[in-house]
Protein backbone atom coordinates (compact mmCIF):
# COMPACT_ATOMS: atom_id res chain seq x y z
CA UNK A 1 0.00 0.00 0.00
CA UNK A 2 2.83 2.40 -0.70
CA UNK A 3 0.59 4.79 -2.63
CA UNK A 4 0.55 8.46 -1.70
CA UNK A 5 -2.96 9.65 -0.89
CA UNK A 6 -4.32 13.15 -0.52
CA UNK A 7 -6.14 13.57 2.81
CA UNK A 8 -9.91 14.02 2.71
CA UNK A 9 -10.60 17.55 3.88
CA UNK A 10 -13.66 19.82 3.83
CA UNK A 11 -11.96 21.88 1.11
CA UNK A 12 -11.67 18.80 -1.12
CA UNK A 13 -15.28 17.78 -0.57
CA UNK A 14 -16.82 21.27 -0.95
CA UNK A 15 -16.80 21.35 -4.80
CA UNK A 16 -18.92 18.18 -4.80
CA UNK A 17 -21.31 19.56 -2.17
CA UNK A 18 -21.85 22.72 -4.22
CA UNK A 19 -23.02 20.81 -7.29
CA UNK A 20 -26.77 20.63 -7.83
CA UNK A 21 -26.73 17.34 -9.70
CA UNK A 22 -24.77 15.17 -7.31
CA UNK A 23 -24.33 14.24 -3.69
CA UNK A 24 -21.13 12.59 -2.51
CA UNK A 25 -20.28 11.01 0.81
CA UNK A 26 -16.63 10.28 1.56
CA UNK A 27 -15.40 8.42 4.61
CA UNK A 28 -12.00 8.70 6.24
CA UNK A 29 -10.55 6.93 9.24
CA UNK A 30 -9.22 8.83 12.28
CA UNK A 31 -5.97 9.46 10.41
CA UNK A 32 -7.99 11.13 7.59
CA UNK A 33 -7.11 8.38 5.15
CA UNK A 34 -9.61 7.89 2.35
CA UNK A 35 -11.60 4.74 3.12
CA UNK A 36 -14.73 4.76 0.96
CA UNK A 37 -17.06 6.91 -1.07
CA UNK A 38 -20.53 6.93 -2.49
CA UNK A 39 -22.16 9.35 -4.89
CA UNK A 40 -25.63 9.91 -6.28
CA UNK A 41 -26.67 12.02 -9.23
CA UNK A 42 -29.98 13.20 -10.57
CA UNK A 43 -31.75 11.50 -13.43
CA UNK A 44 -32.13 13.98 -16.28
CA UNK A 45 -35.43 12.35 -17.34
CA UNK A 46 -37.02 11.64 -13.94
CA UNK A 47 -36.82 14.42 -11.34
CA UNK A 48 -37.83 12.16 -8.44
CA UNK A 49 -35.20 9.50 -9.22
CA UNK A 50 -31.53 9.44 -8.24
CA UNK A 51 -28.89 7.25 -9.85
CA UNK A 52 -26.08 5.67 -7.90
CA UNK A 53 -22.69 6.76 -9.10
CA UNK A 54 -19.71 5.01 -7.63
CA UNK A 55 -19.85 3.29 -4.30
CA UNK A 56 -16.59 1.78 -3.22
CA UNK A 57 -14.48 0.80 -0.26
CA UNK A 58 -10.71 0.43 -0.25
CA UNK A 59 -9.73 -3.22 -0.19
CA UNK A 60 -8.16 -3.02 3.29
CA UNK A 61 -11.47 -1.77 4.75
CA UNK A 62 -13.89 -4.15 3.02
CA UNK A 63 -16.05 -6.55 5.03
CA UNK A 64 -16.63 -4.04 7.85
CA UNK A 65 -20.08 -2.80 6.85
CA UNK A 66 -18.82 0.49 5.41
CA UNK A 67 -20.50 0.05 2.00
CA UNK A 68 -23.77 -0.84 3.74
CA UNK A 69 -23.49 2.26 5.93
CA UNK A 70 -22.84 4.40 2.85
CA UNK A 71 -25.79 2.87 1.02
CA UNK A 72 -28.04 3.55 4.03
CA UNK A 73 -26.77 7.13 4.19
CA UNK A 74 -27.55 7.70 0.51
CA UNK A 75 -31.03 6.18 0.95
CA UNK A 76 -31.67 8.51 3.89
CA UNK A 77 -30.47 11.49 1.89
CA UNK A 78 -32.69 10.56 -1.06
CA UNK A 79 -35.72 10.23 1.22
CA UNK A 80 -35.03 13.54 2.94
CA UNK A 81 -34.98 15.22 -0.49
CA UNK A 82 -38.30 13.65 -1.54
CA UNK A 83 -36.86 11.19 -4.04
CA UNK A 84 -38.92 8.05 -4.67
CA UNK A 85 -36.26 5.83 -6.18
CA UNK A 86 -32.54 5.16 -6.45
CA UNK A 87 -31.29 3.26 -9.46
CA UNK A 88 -28.04 1.38 -9.12
CA UNK A 89 -25.97 -0.66 -11.54
CA UNK A 90 -23.67 -3.45 -10.46
CA UNK A 91 -20.75 -5.30 -11.91
CA UNK A 92 -22.04 -8.89 -11.93
CA UNK A 93 -18.94 -10.36 -10.20
CA UNK A 94 -19.36 -7.92 -7.27
CA UNK A 95 -21.32 -10.36 -5.10
CA UNK A 96 -20.88 -8.28 -1.94
CA UNK A 97 -22.56 -5.19 -3.40
CA UNK A 98 -25.25 -7.27 -5.07
CA UNK A 99 -26.01 -8.84 -1.67
CA UNK A 100 -26.27 -5.40 -0.02
CA UNK A 101 -28.59 -4.11 -2.73
CA UNK A 102 -30.78 -7.23 -2.61
CA UNK A 103 -31.02 -7.08 1.19
CA UNK A 104 -32.10 -3.43 0.98
CA UNK A 105 -34.85 -4.19 -1.54
CA UNK A 106 -33.25 -3.05 -4.78
CA UNK A 107 -34.89 -4.92 -7.67
CA UNK A 108 -32.64 -6.50 -10.28
CA UNK A 109 -33.19 -5.44 -13.85
CA UNK A 110 -32.20 -7.31 -17.01
CA UNK A 111 -28.46 -7.36 -17.63
CA UNK A 112 -26.83 -5.04 -20.13
CA UNK A 113 -24.52 -6.83 -22.50
CA UNK A 114 -22.08 -4.89 -24.65
CA UNK A 115 -20.46 -6.32 -27.74
CA UNK A 116 -17.44 -4.83 -29.42
CA UNK A 117 -16.34 -5.61 -32.94
CA UNK A 118 -12.63 -6.25 -33.33
CA UNK A 119 -10.87 -4.16 -35.99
Amino acid sequence: MGEKLTPVTPARIRPFEDRDDQATVAVGNPCTRYVAESSLFRSSELPDVLCQGIIGTRRAYRGRGIALALRLRTIGSARSHGKREIRAWNDTPNAAMLAINTALGFVRQPAWITYEKSP
